[in-house]
């Protein structure tokens, strides 16, 4: 309901709930948004998820407007799976909750993947190198 709500709102008022967030433009935050509802629904009703394409793929910041992510704009094997919307989660954490334990947490998982030929994180998106990146 949220980014029906959200999608619903005058542009002024989405725009100053963007700003909020260190989100330069307010289309950018109702399409993080939508991804977030499509996972949480992959998700809620036990689909598959970790090497699933994003149906509602968020757009992501111009280059340099939000340089934590400019590693993953134009990166299509990055910007089509989960990778993203966590990068987005973690994003829009820092500013809910910035001493939230769950980004630590979640690098621990990740961490902790099993290494079994043919599956990876990779098959969620996360780029080599993933561990050094601001996201």
């Amino acid at each position: 309901m949220l980014s029906t709500f959200f999608k619903g709102m005058k542009v002024v008022d989405q725009s100053a709930i963007a700003a909020r967030y260190g989100i330069p433009d307010w289309q950018l935050l109702q399409s993080w948004l939508r991804s977030l509802n499509f996972v949480r629904n992959v998700a809620a009703h036990h689909s598959r998820l970790w090497n699933k394409n994003l149906i509602d793929q968020p757009k992501l910041p111009k280059a340099g407007a939000m340089p934590d992510f400019d590693a993953v704009i134009g990166v299509p094997d990055v910007t089509t799976r989960l990778f993203v919307v966590l990068c987005i989660t973690l994003h829009l954490l820092r500013a809910v909750c910035p001493n939230s334990s769950w980004p630590k947490r979640l690098r621990q998982e990740l961490m902790a993947f099993p290494t079994i030929q043919g599956l990876s994180v990779a098959d969620m998106g996360f780029p080599a190198g993933w561990e050094t990146q601001p996201l």
